[in-house]
């Protein structure tokens, strides 16, 4: 465990590069020359800060400690921050600093009945480590501070800003996060995880650089595809408020739209119908009119083959009937 505003890492701009200093390897230059130790330490005073951005605290290296502390007493731990902090805990926020974007899997646990996660990409534009703000007084320090403008929709509901705690172990600091709830930007917490928790038993001057390498490439690892939080604070800005509200009248005013466009087709299509069946209704009166002008053709010629036939018959019987009186006169002989 460390004191809380102890640092094992600094950093110094120059020539527009950043160049990173560590605790050991300044512990070393001290015990191996005094000249080039104070040479050092001339070169970078009031230089070096707790992250790559110049708007970031600036610190000191403080050889009595061995580690890195805060230059301004303005700087130094308010009166919502915890007493000490873990190695762990120091790589998290470098990890996460470092980076110009990160895939957040944020868990909603505000509201317990809602217990929803999502994937948010966000692009840094700016990010701080432990910057000090003041709300309604108190001076606090979120351990990161992360400005962004994409995703637009959550940079303009969370005001372009996202604090984010890494939890030291399974508590929050309940103060810390009532006092950042009134900022209005978003605030999530990276969860306490036992696997980095590799220290608890010794001290820091026991610990080597390369255990906190190995186990800073083991967050990396962890971190790789996206960084595991719960969302605590999740405020909407007056902005977002009103775009939310003309985005939602504007997908109803869609919705009635498309319901209305979809009536009107729908209208139209039975016109269309009622206009093809008509017609076929009309086809069908016309087919049925020819079909009676023929049936009426039809009975007319059936009654002139039926006189026709009345009339061969009469004829045919009237010829008969004429046939067999000559035959019965010629087959009749007169005797004298």
């Amino acid at each position: 465990m460390l004191k809380r505003d102890q640092k094992i890492y600094g950093y110094v701009k120059e020539d527009n590069d950043w160049t990173e200093f560590n605790a050991w390897e300044l512990m070393q230059l001290n015990k191996r020359s005094e000249t080039e130790y104070r040479e050092w330490h001339s070169r970078y005073y009031k230089k070096i800060h707790v992250n790559r951005d110049i708007d970031s605290p600036l610190i000191f290296f403080h050889r009595g400690h061995g580690t890195f502390s805060y230059f301004s007493e303005e700087d130094r731990a308010g009166n919502t921050e915890s007493k000490s902090v873990t190695i762990s805990h120091l790589l998290r926020q470098k990890i996460i600093s470092e980076r110009k974007e990160a895939v957040f899997s944020i868990r909603n646990i505000i509201n317990k009945k809602i217990n929803t996660k999502k994937q948010v990409s966000i692009i840094y534009k700016k990010v701080l480590i432990e910057e000090t703000i003041y709300v309604e007084g108190k001076r606090l320090r979120p351990d990161i501070t992360i400005e962004f403008d994409e995703p637009f929709e959550l940079a303009l509901k969370w005001n372009n800003k996202l604090y984010i705690e890494v939890v030291e172990n399974n508590e929050t600091n309940g103060d810390k996060i009532n006092l950042l709830k009134k900022t209005g930007h978003g605030v999530i917490e990276i969860p306490y995880s036992k696997h980095f928790d590799v220290f608890k038993k010794k001290s820091f001057k026991q610990i080597t650089k390369q255990e906190v390498d190995s186990l800073e490439y083991k967050i990396k690892n962890f971190f790789n595809k996206s960084i595991w939080s719960d969302l605590i604070v999740d405020p909407s800005s007056d902005e977002y408020k009103k775009m939310r509200f003309e985005s939602i009248y504007f997908q109803k005013y869609n919705t009635l739209k498309i319901k209305n466009n979809k009536l009107v087709d729908d209208s139209k299509r039975t016109e269309d119908k009622l206009e093809e069946s008509k017609k076929i209704i009309e086809n069908l009166l016309k087919r049925n009119e020819q079909i009676e002008r023929k049936n009426q053709i039809y009975q007319s010629q059936k009654e002139k083959l039926k006189e026709e036939k009345e009339k061969t018959e009469s004829l045919v019987h009237a010829w008969n009937k004429k046939s067999f009186f000559w035959k019965l006169i010629k087959g009749f002989k007169i005797e004298f």
